[in-house]
């Protein structure tokens, strides 16, 4: 219905600094259940202290963005997503 969905990959630098694929990708994908159902994308990531803090934008399909807020312990996997938006674009 609206194509393919978007995820969130993760390709970090070999020693000669060039993106190499990582082979666990993705790392964080749409939850079919909520706001982000069909796109992730955009993220921002900040490491502070031990956690990593993620902010990026969803959308279920229409035509409104919202944005998202998700951590990690290690900043590849097992992100843990708010349920809730941060910022309800168009609100």
């Amino acid at each position: 219905m609206f194509g393919t969905r978007k995820i969130i990959k993760y390709f970090p630098l070999n020693a000669s600094s060039s993106f190499v694929k990582y082979a666990g990708n993705q790392i964080f994908s749409p939850d079919i259940n909520s706001w982000d159902s069909i796109y992730v994308a955009n993220p921002s990531i900040l490491k502070n202290g031990g956690l990593y803090k993620m902010w990026y934008s969803g959308n279920s399909g229409g035509s409104q963005w919202k944005i998202g807020y998700a951590h990690s312990s290690n900043g590849i996997n097992a992100w843990t997503r708010f349920s809730q938006t941060v910022i309800d674009v168009g609100s």
